[in-house]
């Protein structure tokens, strides 16, 4: 299925390579056999291979999830920006969008 879906050699060779690549190769047959569209099956494989990466079966947690960033240090730029970008009249104030939304 992956040698139908990639054309490129090393993208075939990273999905071969791949955690889980029989089961990755059977659902994508199966959703083939179901009629799935080959843009669908491209989404599945690349989604598939993102998943099967962050699942770690042998630990006894399911998934390695990356840390989660804080929006703290990133709160103060972006009010900085929003009063410059209103002052040079490069954004609408908020009562815009309110009126029109």
């Amino acid at each position: 299925m992956f040698e139908d879906l990639f054309t490129y050699p090393k993208v075939l060779a990273r999905h071969r390579a791949g955690p889980s690549a029989d089961a990755r190769e059977r659902f994508l047959a199966h959703c083939a056999g179901c009629g799935a569209a080959r843009g669908t099956l491209l989404r599945f494989a690349n989604e598939l291979m993102v998943v099967a990466e962050r699942i770690d079966v042998n630990s006894g947690s399911r998934w390695r999830m990356p840390r989660p960033r804080s929006m703290e240090p990133t709160a103060p730029r972006s009010s900085a920006w929003s009063a410059f970008a209103q002052a040079i009249g490069d954004a609408s104030p908020i009562s815009f969008f309110l009126f029109y939304f």
